[in-house]
């Protein structure tokens, strides 16, 4: 399974933060960044930075979204996120006191509910077995061909991490699923300039410091979503959808520089 995933930067590229079942959000982020390109006559694609699901109220249409987006652009893509990860452990756990053990807490803290929800069921008993029944065997799918990391000429897009001083192809699966201290203190050169989800919760936005972009939109209760664009010439700029009393507005952002 090729977990990894290298493109040029002929097209421009949209990396979308961390979603949580906003589709609302993700409908209008899509929406503006395809009448951009339509005006301006670019080809593009999207990746996406993992944790598409759980918290947020429509999970299921988002991957959907998801989905139809990477088969409608050439070279998008899924990074595998933890949540989306944690599925895939509990449908290929064997032991059943074991997958039970790890469908609790996805359940109850980690958003599995809303998930489960999202797809048609409010079934809080037998949930070992409900998973598998319920969600989209196509998301499923989908989940498992995820990439570990998207590199590209200037960049290289991850979930959450990157160990310093390791190789892209000797990264650890594990590491880049969790923001890292190691990682966010770390003030030399990956190599390439790193974009990467940051869930703290406590804020929205892009930060743009010199070796690293952090997209900062996990929670979802706040009603912001961002991305990052970067452009064939490798300079980067961002938009965000935000939820207001209004409706939902997008807006188009420089990044300036965090020293």
């Amino acid at each position: 399974m090729n977990r990894a995933s290298s493109v040029t930067e002929s097209p421009y590229t949209y990396a979308i933060g961390y979603i949580h079942g906003r589709a609302d959000l993700l409908r209008e982020l899509l929406f503006a960044i395809e009448r951009r390109a339509r005006w301006e006559q670019f080809q593009y694609r999207v990746v996406f930075l993992g944790n598409l699901i759980d918290l947020g109220p429509a999970s299921s249409e988002v991957v959907d979204l998801a989905l139809a987006i990477t088969r409608q652009h050439p070279g998008s893509a899924l990074i595998l996120g933890r949540h989306e990860a944690q599925v895939l452990r509990i449908l290929d756990e064997k032991d059943w006191k074991k997958r039970q053990s790890m469908v609790v807490p996805w359940f109850t803290t980690m958003g599995g509910e809303e998930t489960l929800m999202s797809y048609g069921t409010t079934q809080r008993t037998d949930l070992v077995d409900a998973i598998g029944e319920v969600v989209d065997p196509r998301h499923i799918e989908f989940f498992r061909k995820a990439k570990h990391y998207v590199e590209l000429d200037h960049h290289v897009i991850v979930h959450a991490s990157l160990k310093p001083g390791v190789h892209l192809i000797d990264q650890d699966y594990e590491w880049l699923l969790r923001p890292q201290r190691e990682f966010l203190d770390h003030r030399e050169s990956f190599g390439k300039k790193v974009i990467h989800g940051q869930p703290f919760g406590d804020r929205t936005g892009v930060e743009n410091h010199p070796n690293r972009i952090a997209i900062n939109d996990a929670n979802y209760a706040l009603g912001a979503l961002s991305a990052v664009c970067v452009e064939p010439t490798g300079e980067v700029h961002s938009i965000r959808a935000i939820r207001s009393g209004k409706g939902i507005t997008v807006e188009g952002l420089p990044l300036p520089v965090f020293e």
